[in-house]
């Protein structure tokens, strides 16, 4: 991870500490492991959750199994994963439920620090030159492209990793 991506997740959980999720996070009736699944959620400490530990509630939150306000408390580490390409779930559910929980509609200083998290997240895997960002690539772009409001900006930053490159290249012959 850049240091840019780590100082976003920094403030993510800075910001987003006032959120409190808890044992009795409610959920649809008919998941009769709803206990055990709260347990399980919070048998660690937000920063020690897997990808592993937050697929299930990723995948549910917001529909089927806890509010906004769940969702909230655990972004800082669903965010923070995405970054490290171990999404802990679909990375397009992860994002469509930012939408759910009506991000736009969300304290000023949150909204900027989620599109800015965005607009770092794109520019890491720009210049990640692992296999595992080349074969998240697409999955990463799509979603960013359709969750960032200003796509030209996501253009710009490609279009200058790309400058970047050849300017490298060139310097080499």
């Amino acid at each position: 991870m850049t240091s840019k991506i780590e100082k976003i997740i920094a403030q993510l959980y800075e910001t987003f500490e006032k959120y409190h999720s808890n044992l009795s996070m409610s959920g649809s009736p008919l998941y009769g492991d709803l206990e055990k699944w709260n347990q399980e959620l919070f048998s660690k400490s937000l920063k020690d959750l897997s990808d592993e530990d937050l697929s299930r509630f990723t995948g549910k939150a917001i529909t089927t199994w806890g509010n906004e306000l769940d969702y909230k408390h655990f972004l800082p580490r669903i965010f923070e994963l995405i970054a490290e390409l171990r999404s802990p779930y679909e990375i397009w559910i992860a994002f469509e439920k930012l939408s759910l929980a009506g991000w736009k509609n969300w304290k000023e200083e949150e909204q900027k620090l989620v599109q800015e998290y965005m607009i770092v997240l794109w520019e890491s895997m720009l210049y990640d030159e692992s296999e595992k960002a080349a074969s998240e690539f697409q999955n990463y772009f799509a979603v960013i492209a359709h969750f960032y409001p200003i796509f030209n900006d996501l253009l710009i930053l490609w279009r200058l990793q790309n400058l970047k490159l050849q300017l490298n290249i060139c310097q080499t012959l």
